[in-house]
């Protein structure tokens, strides 16, 4: 349910989610991304988890920046990107997301080039990780751009009670092409 409010306000005219959070989660970058709490307001979402908790939110730089900036990642476009950016969107359609979801710390993918993730840190709350699995989705992780996704688990030393959702790219540019925003 997240994931299809959170698209949906690229339907609003003026705002984009990554014009959002830039202004109202103020984010802070840290290994090529942007890192806030999730702008609850903006996409009619409750503030918190049922713990009590804000959500995190992470974004690609170049999903998360003002429409019509050259943020088109190299390598991610054809050789010859478009002559102008997208003029409705901070993306275009052969960008590529920089955050990738895998099923255990260091474990196997499980989506790859993402453009933005959302967690909730369940009822431990993140504060101390007590796995190198929660640890991986804090901002401070050893990787920031890998999240782990995976089933609830209170085996000793492979605890986990996180909550990952993310943007899949494909669904986010469908949406933004059925809005009218891209290509």
């Amino acid at each position: 349910m997240v994931i299809l409010l959170f698209t949906d306000i690229y339907r609003a005219p003026t705002r984009t989610v990554a014009m959002t959070v830039e202004r109202i989660a103020q984010p802070h970058a840290r290994g090529g991304g942007v890192v806030g709490n999730l702008p609850w307001v903006d996409l009619a979402v409750p503030e918190v988890d049922a713990w009590g908790r804000r959500f995190l939110y992470r974004g690609t730089p170049s999903f998360a920046d003002d429409v019509g900036l050259p943020t088109v990642a190299p390598g991610s476009c054809p050789p010859t990107p478009p002559a102008a950016p997208p003029s409705q969107a901070s993306f275009a359609l052969c960008s590529d997301g920089n955050i990738n979801i895998v099923d255990g710390a260091g474990g196997n993918p499980v989506a790859s080039k993402i453009p933005a993730v959302i967690v909730s840190y369940g009822a431990n709350g993140g504060v101390a990780p007590t796995s190198l699995h929660e640890t991986e989705n804090r901002p401070s992780g050893p990787n920031p751009t890998i999240f782990v996704s995976k089933g609830y688990s209170q085996n000793p030393g492979s605890e986990f009670d996180d909550l990952v959702a993310w943007i899949s790219p494909h669904i986010l540019k469908n949406r933004m092409i059925a809005a009218g925003r891209l290509p």
